[in-house]
């Protein structure tokens, strides 16, 4: 599912990046080489980490799945968090939350 995302995150990377926006990436994948490979493939233009250790603590994030969401602002306070992608009706590919969407919109416009 968060590599599905990945498109969407770009589109969204884009529109608001000269605003100040940006985006790291956490993967909690177990199997650090695949996750290698896939970042190769995504060619995401953020910060991209693993934590194939499992330190990252979800729960206390409210993460409840994943791709999971934690929106911070410029001085690293969280704005919002617990946002998972959804899925459109009539397509495979997660949208980024529409929450997401009105948070940043709200933020940089």
């Amino acid at each position: 599912p968060c590599r599905a995302a990945i498109p969407d995150m770009k589109r969204t990377y884009e529109q608001f990046r000269s605003k100040g926006f940006g985006i790291i990436g956490v993967s909690i994948d177990t199997n650090e080489e695949k996750w290698k490979k896939a970042m190769k493939e995504d060619l995401a233009p953020w910060v991209q980490v693993i934590d194939n250790i499992g330190r990252v603590n979800k729960s206390r994030l409210g993460l409840k799945g994943i791709p999971g969401y934690v929106l911070l602002d410029r001085e690293g306070k969280i704005i919002s968090f617990s946002l998972l992608s959804q899925t459109t009706i009539g397509e495979n590919d997660p949208k980024l939350p529409r929450e997401v969407d009105i948070v940043l919109k709200q933020l940089y416009n």
